[in-house]
């Protein structure tokens, strides 16, 4: 198992994402489309990619 990285720590790399007020330890971003295929290209991609890295947030 990997070792737990601080919000804090992500944010610092990941300038566009923000801490989630209801819970501590998890960041959050809003993602924006032109078009409804589009969005669901990028869930799809995503999803695979969790799929792959065991991740299932």
């Amino acid at each position: 198992m990997r070792e737990k990285i601080s919000p804090d720590a992500v944010l610092k790399k990941l300038p566009s994402w923000a801490l989630k007020s209801e819970e501590p330890d998890a960041i959050t971003r809003t993602y924006v489309f032109k078009d409804f295929k589009t969005a669901w290209s990028f869930m799809s991609a995503a999803a695979l990619k969790a799929e792959s890295m065991d991740h299932h947030p």
